[in-house]
């Protein structure tokens, strides 16, 4: 996995509500954001925290930053969802299965 870029986006700097401070593993993994793509420009991270003001709720968003973009030091949301764990289970299912596919050369990368 590559490092994360310059400015990446935390926990902190967009908040969504009261976030989980109890929990190391949360406060580890889900303040941590991930990088989905990243070229010699243009980055995207992926993040998913905990929203301790509603309990079983997680805030999942993609946020990406462009070199020459007016800012290029700002972050912008993308996309932004909140899930519970039954929906958050939904997504990772979904994802392994996709990936399983795509690993058994069922899919084309096309939509169909």
């Amino acid at each position: 996995m590559t490092a994360i870029p310059r400015g990446a986006p935390t926990a902190a700097s967009q908040p969504i509500g009261a976030i989980d401070t109890q929990s190391a593993t949360a406060n580890q993994a889900f303040h941590t954001p991930v990088e989905l793509t990243s070229s010699s420009a243009y980055r995207e991270v992926l993040e998913i925290r905990p929203i301790q003001a509603v309990p079983d709720s997680h805030e999942v968003s993609v946020r990406s930053q462009l070199d020459t973009a007016r800012d290029p030091e700002a972050w912008h949301l993308r996309y932004r969802v909140t899930l519970d764990t039954v929906g958050l289970q939904r997504l990772h299912q979904a994802l392994g299965d996709y990936l399983q596919a795509i690993g058994a050369g069922r899919t084309t990368g096309g939509r169909s």
